[in-house]
């Protein structure tokens, strides 16, 4: 069964490759069939030319950017050489409303086209908006960032955000839902901007309680320039969620249930009502998922001149269960100044039951112990984010200043009981241990942005951030003594752990283009405050340290098709709080045998990262090679050692250094009418140095990573998606993580003018999502398996619903009457 189903990968993988080089190949040799545009832009009150307006070209089906250019002092642009196809053009201007014609055809008949002016009114009311998010391309690229649209990718309706994640290029999560960015798990993930309680190192199972119906869209920073704050070595991961925000005055929203195999659960609800004083959006999610998990360790010990093997077999059971409440208002105050206030909340409950089987084997092979140790934890939480902005438009375009203000607050209250029983030999008083810790997380973000406009291309940003987080985390560690018939206080592990944490920054940028050279120079300063106390001894410790972290990013334009950018930052990675903490505990990897302890000495470790990409648009493709490199020292890492026969102590040191030098390849491309292919393949090589803390651990290998999505356009109003990944081997200082795959499908039919949607989805459907690592270290070498639920289905039902949404059709088809005598045919909104 096996052999079958990692031959059918195979054959999906080559069919694929040959696919995306038959596109290429086909995309290559078109035609240069093309057109030209012309138009102006106006000041709508006055009639003023306007200069500077960023005027985009986007392909109707898809919304896909094509060209891009600024009007010039007399308010004109020209679009030339633009492929054969029909378009919808935007213009717009900071301090001005966006204006979007629709209807404009490029066609053998229709080689030139002559736009009536463009106006741009400033107020808070957006005229000729089209909508066009069902058709949103599922790759945008920006200068700065990749934007990865969710609502087209139909394999992850009725997933969770985690899942997500695993479809994003670059980003690996592990079978603890640990998430890493080109291999490094240094990357800073945010929610709506701000950190919301995802700093932690359990923010991998809070993601899983997120539905994913909640995202609108997940942006990969890989290279941030110094406006953003510099925390996470790697990069930045920022999930947008949903405001349903409509360009057109009145409500709209939608309904989604999920069912899937294996108990799991999850609906949403969301909705829009705006006039043209206020926007009042909200949402709210449920999600209710069970995850069941089994997982093989086995572990040879060396000890005096002695050998030991031990094997567990384990199995376990999870049950995550989450409420997500969004509501938001912004207020237009009047045409400058624009007033929003939003509020997050998620409550949630985890419970788990795992149990193992450990057998310990002597030298001559023999069982000399064998014990089952069985695991029921019960956690509960619950997370506000408050966030008041301000926004204040000037006169002058693209002068604006901004200030937001956030609070979080995460409370959670979590119980485990441990309680192994003995086979060989018998002990009478098995261990029997609760653990019960109540955390309690605050922090207040402060932020101010000003950008100052010199010329169109010209600008200044400037800024401050000042955040204030406070950690307290009281652990009581509970031993049953049997004599006494009651538990009684461990004394040895139980403590009370606070950590606080101040940055402050300051950044400046300057902005600026000389024809088709473009350039952006960065710096910013923070200052870090750490302070953490231990109460249970008095134990304090205190690090303080201000560093620069500067940023520079040149781009050049080699076509009207295609760009070059070369971009540096320096980042940080800080250790988080369960890193620090000095006290040993039971490691999620299961069992009283495997121990997790913090670090206090820990220092951060700083990264500096190089990127060079290519950005190539052609008629029915975007092709985007990069090349990175990232050099971090002081690497924070896991380090595993056998503290007696049958027992590990996993815990946290500085690495000498580690680099990671590679390329990736993006491809976008739509090769037929009925065909989207999204592909992505990264190569690049990981060496990592930790020679200071044992001699010879020197590692490093080649790791690569392919996906690739096929999207296909049925009749009748249905899509088919098909979505595979795989990952080449990783290495780590101590050993090395097999190689992983995982196949996904979906089936979706749209109904009632695509207001109702039915999706089918198949996850894992060879199941091959195992994951399997190998680590050696001084007196052990280890091998250990985990799987988590892997062929599962699923059921999405979603229904739109509202006022139908302006979408200035008719405007647009006046304005080119002239030269597009079928603008709207073959037009879907």
């Amino acid at each position: 069964m096996k052999f079958l189903k990692y031959t059918a990968l195979r054959i999906y993988l080559i069919i694929v490759i040959f696919l995306l080089l038959g596109a290429l190949s086909g995309i290559l040799q078109a035609q240069d069939n093309t057109g030209n545009i012309y138009g102006s832009v106006t000041d709508k009150s006055s009639g003023a030319p306007v200069e500077g307006a960023d005027i985009t070209l986007n392909r109707i089906k898809d919304s896909s950017l094509v060209k891009g250019t600024q009007t010039d002092a007399s308010g004109k642009f020209i679009l030339k050489d633009v492929p054969f196809g029909r378009y919808y053009i935007k213009a717009n201007l900071v301090g001005y409303n966006t204006s979007v014609i629709s209807g404009v055809n490029i066609n053998p008949n229709i080689l030139t086209v002559n736009l009536d002016p463009i106006n741009l009114s400033t107020g808070n009311t957006t005229t000729d908006e089209i909508i066009v998010e069902s058709e949103k391309s599922q790759i945008e690229f920006r200068p700065d960032k990749k934007v990865f649209n969710i609502g087209k990718n139909i394999t992850t309706q009725g997933s969770s955000v985690i899942d997500l994640l695993k479809e994003i290029p670059s980003v690996t999560v592990d079978q603890d839902n640990n998430i890493s960015l080109r291999g490094s798990e240094g990357v800073k993930i945010m929610l709506d901007g701000r950190p919301s309680g995802l700093d932690g190192s359990n923010r991998g199972d809070m993601l899983a309680q997120i539905p994913a119906t909640q995202v609108e869209s997940i942006e990969l920073i890989t290279n941030p320039s110094a406006k953003y704050e510099a925390e996470g070595s790697s990069g930045i991961i920022n999930i947008v969620l949903k405001k349903t925000e409509n360009t057109g005055l009145g409500y709209n929203g939608t309904l989604g249930l999920n069912f899937g195999t294996g108990d799991k659960y999850n609906g949403q609800m969301s909705f829009t009502l705006k006039n043209k004083k206020f926007n009042l959006f909200g949402s709210y999610g449920y999600n209710s998922n069970q995850m069941k998990s089994g997982g093989l360790n086995e572990r040879y010990n060396y000890i005096n001149s002695e050998s030991y093997f031990t094997k567990e077999t384990s199995s376990g059971k999870r049950r995550m269960q989450g409420h997500m409440l969004k509501l938001g208002l912004d207020l237009y105050l009047d045409q400058m100044n624009t007033l929003g206030f939003s509020v997050n909340y998620r409550n949630s409950k985890r419970s788990r039951n795992d149990i193992a089987n450990d057998l310990v084997y002597g030298q001559d092979g023999a069982i000399t112990s064998q014990f089952y140790n069985t695991t029921f934890s019960d956690d509960k939480g619950n997370n506000i984010d408050l966030a008041l902005n301000y926004m204040l438009k000037f006169k002058t375009p693209q002068q604006v200043f901004t200030a937001d203000i956030s609070y979080s607050s995460d409370i959670d209250d979590d119980f485990t009981n441990t309680f192994e029983t003995y086979i060989t030999p018998i002990v009478p008083e098995p261990e029997n241990r609760n653990e019960t810790t109540k955390e309690n997380d605050k922090a207040l973000i402060g932020e101010l942005n000003y950008t100052h406009p010199f010329s169109k291309d010209a600008k200044l940003e400037t800024g401050y951030r000042g955040s204030y987080k406070k950690r307290d985390i009281d652990f009581i560690s509970e031993l049953f003594d049997y004599t006494a018939n009651s538990y009684i206080i461990d004394n040895n592990t139980s403590n009370n752990f606070i950590y606080k944490e101040q940055i402050h920054a300051l950044y400046a940028i300057y902005t600026n283009k000389i024809g088709d050279f473009g350039f952006s120079l960065g710096t910013r300063v923070e200052q870090t405050i750490i302070n953490g106390e231990l109460r249970n001894n008095n134990q304090t410790f205190e690090k303080s340290y201000i560093d620069l972290f500067p940023s520079v990013s040149v781009s050049q334009k080699l076509s009207k098709t295609s760009e070059l950018q070369l971009s540096y930052s320096r980042r940080v990675n800080r250790p988080r709080f369960r890193q620090l903490n000095p006290f040993a505990s039971i490691s999620m990897m299961g069992g009283t045998n495997n121990l997790m302890q913090g670090n206090p000495e820990l220092n951060p470790e700083f990264t500096n990262s190089f990127e060079l990409s290519y950005i190539h648009y052609f008629p029915f493709a975007t092709v985007t090679p990069v090349l990175f490199f990232r050099q971090t020292t002081d690497e924070i890492a896991r380090t595993r050692s056998l503290i007696d026969s049958i027992t590990t102590l996993t815990t946290f040191v500085n690495y000498n250094k580690s680099k990671s030098y590679g390329g990736e390849l993006i491809l976008n491309t739509q090769p037929v009418k009925f065909w989207t292919l999204n592909g992505t393949f990264s190569y690049y090589k990981t060496e990592v140095d930790a020679t200071n803390i044992g001699s010879g651990l020197i590692n490093s290998s080649y790791v690569w990573s392919t996906r690739a999505s096929s999207t296909f356009t049925l009749p009748a109003d249905l899509s088919l998606q098909l979505s595979y990944f795989h990952r080449g081997k990783n290495v780590t200082a101590q050993g090395s993580f097999d190689p992983f795959s995982m196949f996904d499908a979906a089936l979706k039919k749209d109904f009632f003018d695509k207001r109702l949607s039915l999706t089918f989805r198949v996850s894992d459907v060879f199941e091959t999502a195992k994951f399997k690592a190998n680590i050696t270290g001084t007196g052990f070498s280890e091998t250990f398996e985990r799987t988590h639920d892997q062929r599962n289905f699923f059921l999405n039902l979603s229904y739109r619903f509202g006022q139908p949404e302006k979408k200035g059709m008719d405007k647009g088809k006046k304005r080119n009457n002239d030269n597009n005598n079928d603008a709207d045919d073959g037009m879907d909104f």
